[in-house]
């Protein structure tokens, strides 16, 4: 049998990520590999990152330990010549994701949860 969990106050935020992947040096960086990101979802139950101007193929590199992600991206037809633009993800944390249901709804970059 299964232990209910219950949380008496449910931490949500999202961070304007600004691009996930960003070339310094000629070294391509993943933001989600900083500590500030670590921090920062470790704070919170539900977590979304705005435009992370990711691709489809990119997708296994969103993945943070201890959470689900679910995302959405722009197909490429969409796409500003050969840069991603706009892109979403949502973060939610484990422990609670048994709880978690996505939900379809229309458009391409929607991420709605219940």
């Amino acid at each position: 049998m299964r232990k209910k969990y219950y949380i008496s106050e449910l931490k949500v935020g999202s961070w304007n990520i600004n691009g996930i992947f960003k070339r310094i040096n000629g070294f391509r960086y993943n933001k989600l590999e900083n500590d500030y990101c670590a921090r920062l979802l470790q704070s919170h139950h539900i977590f979304g990152i705005i435009e992370s101007h990711h691709l489809a193929t990119e997708i296994h590199e969103l993945h943070m330990k201890g959470y689900s992600c679910f995302n959405a991206c722009r197909p490429k037809s969409m796409l500003k010549g050969n840069k991603a633009s706009g892109g979403s993800a949502v973060y939610v944390r484990e422990d609670i994701r048994p709880g978690v249901q996505k939900i379809s709804k229309g458009g391409s970059e929607n991420i709605c949860l219940k």
